[in-house]
């Protein structure tokens, strides 16, 4: 099982995420997920399939704010919740 901080209730690859997200955004999830798979981290070995549930877990909880592209396609650009948008 997963186990989350005390703290923030997060596990830590979605501490990762979060932090790939924070640290390239504004950001898509396909970019976070090339981040992830060439993070030198070797504890996170996690599937690359694992990136998108994270993110969606994240967005549910309000950790991070997503704004569709207008080219109509499914992608959305990620930020971090807390910082305004340029």
């Amino acid at each position: 099982m997963k186990r989350k901080s005390a703290a923030t209730g997060l596990t830590e690859f979605e501490s990762h995420v979060l932090a790939l997200i924070w640290r390239h955004q504004p950001t898509t999830a396909y970019q976070v997920r090339h981040a992830h798979a060439q993070s030198p981290t070797l504890d996170m070995a996690l599937s690359q399939g694992s990136v998108y549930p994270a993110i969606e877990r994240l967005k549910g909880r309000g950790l991070i704010a997503a704004v569709a592209l207008k080219d109509r396609s499914a992608k959305e650009l990620l930020r971090d919740a807390w910082t305004p948008s340029v």
